[in-house]
């Protein structure tokens, strides 16, 4: 007697939504992914800050929320922006919040472009 077992894989890709898409000297933007829902365990993250002019710095963190207004970082690693394109990925593993969002802030003389994408996968 032979058992078959068959696991469906899914995955969803979704892009984040930026509270700014521009961010001009000292600035904040907030990135949030929709809301985590079942089955989608495992998550990603990847943010794109592309220079426009001046000189970029900053930092950006990765947040997460259970009610989807008070968030808390969730990851030590920090991407300290450098001058320049910026891309960074958070590989989170199994999501423990159903909210999450990057918090990018700038700060110097400076303009650049912020977005990013959300990947679940069960």
């Amino acid at each position: 007697m032979f058992f078959f077992s068959c696991i469906a894989f899914a995955s969803a890709q979704s892009a984040l939504n930026a509270s700014k898409s521009t961010l001009t000297n000292a600035d904040t933007s907030y990135l949030t992914a929709p809301r985590l829902g079942a089955p989608y365990t495992v998550l990603s993250i990847q943010l794109n800050v592309t220079k426009i002019s001046g000189t970029v710095a900053g930092t950006a963190v990765v947040q997460g929320s259970i009610d989807g207004i008070n968030y808390t970082s969730i990851s030590s690693d920090t991407l300290n922006l450098v001058n320049g394109n910026n891309i960074k990925l958070w590989a989170l593993g199994n999501a423990q919040y159903p909210y999450h969002r990057v918090v990018v802030i700038t700060n110097g003389t400076q303009s650049s472009s912020v977005n990013g994408l959300v990947w679940y996968n069960r």
